[in-house]
C-alpha cells in the first residue's frame, strides 16, 4: 500500500513536468521578434534631399508609415501608376490614419525635375506625397542606400532621353526600417494592408 501510495504522486509529476515543456516548446513567438525586418535591415536609413519647400530627411517622418518610390516626372507608365496606387492607399485610409502615412518620390532625373515640377507632380496625385531630388551624386548616394538602381537611355522621342529605373514601393515602418518592398504590378490592396500593419 505504502509503494502504491508513492507511485501516483511520482507519476502525477513526471505528467506535470512533460506538460509544462510541451507548452513552453509551442508558446508563440514574442511580438518583439520581426523577421520581415530582418530581411531588408541591410538596406535603407536616412538621406537628405531637396524638395520645393525645403530640405527633406526620412527621420523627419520618424512616427510615420512611408511609401518611397524612385522614378522620373516624365515615365510614361510606371511611374503614374505607381503614384496612383498610392493615392488609392491614401484615400481608403480614415483622417486619423491617414495623418500617420508620408509618401514620398525621389525623382532620378533633377535635369529635367526641377522642384516646381516634382512639386505640382506629386501633389496633383496627394499632397501627403513629396517629391524630392538631389544631385547625381546624392542620388547616387540613396540608390545605393536602398540598392535601387536607373540608367538613362537615349531615344528618337521629342524628350530625348528616358530613364530606365527599379520599379518597387518601399513600405518603411514608423521607426524608419524598410519591412517590405511592393512590385509595380501588385494592386493597391497590397500596399494598403501592408501600410495598415504598421499603423
Amino acid at each position: 500500500m505504502k509503494k502504491s501510495a508513492l507511485v501516483l504522486p511520482v507519476l502525477l509529476l513526471l505528467v506535470a513536468s512533460v506538460v509544462a515543456l510541451t507548452v513552453m516548446q509551442f508558446r508563440p513567438a514574442t511580438t518583439t521578434q520581426t523577421p520581415t525586418n530582418s530581411t531588408y535591415s541591410h538596406l535603407g536609413g536616412d538621406f537628405e534631399l531637396a524638395s520645393l519647400n525645403g530640405p527633406v530627411r526620412l527621420a523627419d517622418f520618424e512616427g510615420k508609415a512611408v511609401m518611397l518610390f524612385f522614378g522620373f516626372t516624365n515615365c510614361p507608365d510606371v511611374c503614374p501608376t505607381s503614384m496612383a496606387v498610392m493615392r488609392q492607399v491614401f484615400e481608403a485610409l480614415p483622417e486619423q490614419q491617414k495623418e500617420r502615412v508620408q509618401g514620398i518620390f525621389i525623382s532620378v532625373d533633377p535635369e529635367r525635375d526641377d522642384l516646381e515640377r516634382l512639386h505640382a507632380y506629386t501633389q496633383f496625385f496627394h499632397p501627403n506625397i513629396v517629391g524630392i531630388t538631389g544631385t547625381k551624386e546624392e542620388i547616387d548616394a540613396v540608390t545605393r542606400q536602398y540598392a535601387a538602381s536607373y540608367f538613362f537611355e537615349e531615344t528618337d522621342s521629342a524628350m530625348g532621353y528616358m530613364v530606365q529605373h527599379t520599379a518597387r514601393t518601399y513600405v518603411i515602418d514608423t521607426q524608419g526600417t524598410i519591412v517590405d518592398l511592393v512590385g509595380e504590378d501588385e494592386p493597391y490592396t497590397t500596399l494598403l494592408t501592408k501600410v495598415r500593419s504598421l499603423l
